[in-house]
């Protein structure tokens, strides 16, 4: 995967490989492939301990590479973690800032905390939605809506695309 996306990497800004939640041979080959990673990360306490194994997996698998590509004259410096996006965060209200449901902003600040991935954490999320988990099946972006009624989710992903920008 690595060699075939060098050969278009510069008709490109950026190449999203999307790899399952877990670090089987298709998310290997992703990261083996990429320079930085952003986790997804669903604001509970299972999450909170995952994100720990995530990096964890993804060092040993660094390491691994490093030796395996030395022992044929090569390098690799591995993937960088550029951030976490909290994704279905329950907002109890919208504005500035937002209010989240009690257990979603209790991980959140959690990790916010923590030393390593606290500044880490990108300021938007994904919120929950009826509408992000409908769009595949309308063929539309969550955040439109024939009525406009999705302006304010619009608003977060556009937000979160900036901030995305900012940090990878």
């Amino acid at each position: 995967m690595a060699s075939h996306l060098r050969k278009i990497a510069d008709e490109y800004d950026y190449i999203l490989c999307d790899c399952p939640p877990n670090f089987n041979l298709i998310t290997q080959n992703g990261m083996f492939a990429s320079e930085a990673y952003v986790v997804p990360m669903l604001p509970d306490f299972l999450s909170t301990i995952g994100i720990t194994l995530i990096r964890r997996e993804v060092e040993n698998f660094t390491a691994g590479m490093q030796r395996a590509v030395a022992s044929f004259g090569g390098g690799f410096a591995g993937p960088q973690l550029r951030g976490v996006i909290f994704s279905r965060v329950r907002v109890l209200k919208y504005g500035s800032p937002a209010r989240l449901a009690g257990l979603h902003a209790q991980m959140i600040r959690s990790i916010r905390d923590d030393p390593f991935f606290g500044p880490k954490i990108f300021r938007h999320f994904i919120p929950e939605s009826v509408h992000v988990g409908e769009a595949p099946a309308r063929k539309i972006p969550a955040s439109l809506s024939p009525d406009g009624s999705h302006r304010a989710l619009g608003k977060q992903f556009r937000a979160l695309a900036a901030e995305f920008f900012e940090k990878v």
